[in-house]
């Protein structure tokens, strides 16, 4: 009996070891259940905050954006005050931000807010980025972050940042060869048969590949398009129809655009945010900028202007005459017969009367033709050239602004047509100036050329060799039509390169199927955009031509490569835009 009440003693002591034991352990678990539940609660506070930072930064850039879209029309040159004039209205410090956290019941405190919208400068081409640094603050339940987003905001039209691109369709038949950006603002269509017109029948010339889209500079080119479903391709001609693209199979994106474009190239952008340009009130502006010199503004000759695009020369020498140089082509005199009869001395007298005549008349052609040449070979001011102007080395040779005169805003005004024509001469022709052509254009044999022209009718490139003078180009923005045609087809080498960038208003059709088109630049439309091109040689067998993939050294018939440069070389020339592009940059957490 003693014995077992020893024992009984000894469990009770056992009981309570066990319990205390139970007990610490317990608290343990509690206490780091607590601590835990304390962790996780600061982390998703954190991640809260970050994510409410993250929108004070997107609604910062919306109120950015939403104050430039009331800007219509921007002009270049007024960005910065347009960007300054913007901030100080969106930019009282420490604005706070809705968050939508605080009626949730599980967050205690929450607020946001945007610091301050910084303007850093400009940088690139020209100085023509403009950036910005948005920092906003958030807090959340005592966790504070804090994020700063560099923007760039630009004035570039959009269509000079592509090597090929149209608003409305690009439709590639057959097999071009571009180097640098594609832009779509509806669909992309890709066919492996390219088509042509020879001698009035129309062919179908079927090709192994399909377009080639190749880096540019080491960079992989992008193709910019609405949606996944606006790239489609067919394998024939156009009884076959399109099919979508499934850009998440390589080999597929790799056949009909080229082995070196990848699906992260193929990138989605909504039309809406297509920097446009504005041609008409591009030209108005580059008139102002005529009549009251580089970068000055006058609303009041802004609308007098605009409303008479349609007689543009003549309100020009109405009203503002003394702005411009006034040329036109002299008009030579008649020389008199000689008379017959020189001994009827009644004629005679009539025949000296008319000789002396002729003579003053021609002479003063002479003079006035001599000093227009010496003019247009350096000129210094803006001009208006009346009746129009053929520059084609009988009467005139060249059309060179001074360099420093084409970038201080100085303009070439052409009433009618304008034919640039330096046929069948081997040494080219300089013409550097910013020039507006109220009619048509032609271009013609070799030229060198740093220049952009607004043409208000159709313009036509026949057989031309545009060289770059100094290493720039041609920028020529068309409301009507661009035609480019060789007269030297079935040559099979490489032709002579364009260096230029060609804007339609309208729509556009280009060939590399009997000819060869080579363009070191770009080519835009606002309407669809056809490129019809095959790879090879292309022979005229006089009823048909005779094609080999193979042959002049599988010779690319349809070649673009992108030019960068444009931006630079041209300045202040190029056209203003409708809406500026914004861009993120880099994003700090601080």
């Amino acid at each position: 009996m003693k014995r077992v009440q020893e024992e009984r003693g000894s469990a009770l002591v056992m009981v309570l070891f066990i319990v205390l034991v139970l007990t610490i352990l317990g608290m343990g678990v509690l206490s780091a259940t607590l601590g835990g539940a304390q962790r996780t609660e600061t982390r998703e506070s954190d991640v809260q905050s970050l994510h409410l930072a993250q929108k004070s930064i997107d609604e910062a850039v919306a109120a950015i954006t939403t104050e430039l879209e009331q800007y219509n029309d921007i002009r270049p040159e007024d960005l910065v005050s347009t960007i300054n004039a913007v901030l100080s209205k969106i930019n009282p410090e420490n604005k706070a931000v809705s968050t939508g956290l605080n009626d949730n019941g599980i967050v205690a405190t929450a607020n946001a807010k945007i610091l301050n919208i910084e303007y850093l400068g400009s940088s690139g081409p020209s100085n023509t980025n403009y950036k910005l640094r948005i920092t906003v603050q958030a807090e959340v339940n005592g966790v504070v972050r804090k994020l700063k987003q560099e923007v760039t905001i630009d004035t570039y039209p959009d269509f000079l940042k592509y090597a090929m691109g149209s608003e409305s369709n690009v439709i590639f038949n057959g097999a071009p060869y571009i180097r640098g950006n594609i832009y779509a603002g509806d669909k992309l269509m890709l066919s492996n048969v390219a088509e042509y017109v020879f001698k009035n029948k129309v062919g179908h010339q079927p090709t192994t590949g399909y377009s080639v889209i190749d880096p540019l500079n080491g960079l992989n080119s992008e193709i910019t398009v609405q949606s996944l479903n606006s790239l489609v391709y067919r394998s024939g001609g156009q009884e076959v129809p399109y099919q979508s693209i499934d850009i998440n199979k390589g080999g597929v994106v790799g056949q009909v655009l080229g082995a070196n474009v990848r699906p992260q190239d193929i990138k989605i952008k909504d039309h809406k945010k297509f920097v446009q340009i504005n041609v008409n009130e591009s030209i108005v502006d580059k008139v102002v900028e005529a009549i009251k010199g580089a970068g000055h503004t006058d609303e009041l000759t802004r609308q007098d202007i605009r409303s008479h695009l349609a007689d543009l020369v003549s309100h020009l020498i109405s009203q503002y005459s003394a702005r411009f140089e006034m040329m036109e082509r002299p008009v030579d005199g008649i020389e008199p017969n000689y008379p017959s009869d020189s001994a009827d001395a009644a004629k005679m007298v009539d025949y000296e009367k008319a000789l002396k005549g002729y003579n003053d008349q021609h002479a003063l052609y002479v003079q006035t033709l001599n000093d227009q040449r010496s003019r247009m070979s350096s000129m210094a001011g803006s001009a208006i050239f009346k009746k129009g102007l053929k520059i084609d080395g009988n009467l005139y040779s060249t059309l060179t602004y001074k360099p420093e005169e084409k970038d201080a805003g100085k303009w070439f005004i052409v009433d009618g047509d304008l034919t640039i024509d330096n046929s069948g001469r081997a040494e080219a022709m300089n013409i550097r100036g910013n020039i507006i052509v109220t009619g048509n254009v032609i271009l013609s044999g070799k030229v060198n050329m740093d220049s952009t022209m607004f043409v208000m009718g159709q313009t036509k490139v026949q057989d031309a060799t545009i060289s770059g003078l100094g290493g720039k180009e041609l920028v020529l923005i068309s409301r009507g039509e661009i035609l480019v045609t060789r007269f030297d087809s079935f040559q099979n080498a490489a032709p002579q390169t364009l260096d230029a960038f060609f804007y339609t208003d309208s729509t556009a059709e280009l060939y590399g199927v009997g000819s060869a088109f080579w363009l070191n630049g770009g080519f835009f439309a606002k309407g669809d955009l056809t490129v019809n091109a095959v790879v090879g040689s292309a022979v005229d067998q006089n009823d048909h031509i005779e094609f080999n993939e193979h042959g002049a050294g599988e010779l690319k018939r349809f070649n673009v490569t992108y030019n960068s440069q444009v931006f630079e070389d041209q300045k202040l020339s190029l056209p203003r835009v409708q809406r500026v592009n914004i861009r993120l940059g880099e994003l700090t957490l601080q």
